[in-house]
């Protein structure tokens, strides 16, 4: 449902949730050196939590938008779709 597809750079997230789920978050996910949480939510929210950072830049790329984590954030990473 999260639609989570890694890449070389980093990963892709294209949820699809059921209208009857609000949101959805799963936690403890393993991509490249990293742990993150993730949570959607219907309204096209999407956080990216650092459970444990990695040692190199990480590229989230969600609904068109493209961050980079560096080895340094700790602040979780929030998109919005409009």
């Amino acid at each position: 449902f999260m639609g989570l597809e890694p890449n070389a750079e980093g990963f892709e997230v294209s949820p699809r949730l059921p209208n009857a789920w609000p949101s959805l978050e799963i936690r403890g996910v393993l991509i490249h050196d990293y742990q993150l949480g993730i949570a959607a939510s219907l309204d096209g929210k999407l956080t990216v939590t650092i459970e444990k950072a990695g040692r190199s830049p990480l590229t989230i790329k969600y609904a068109g938008q493209v961050k980079t984590l560096q080895p340094t954030e700790t602040a979780p990473v929030s998109f919005s779709v409009q």
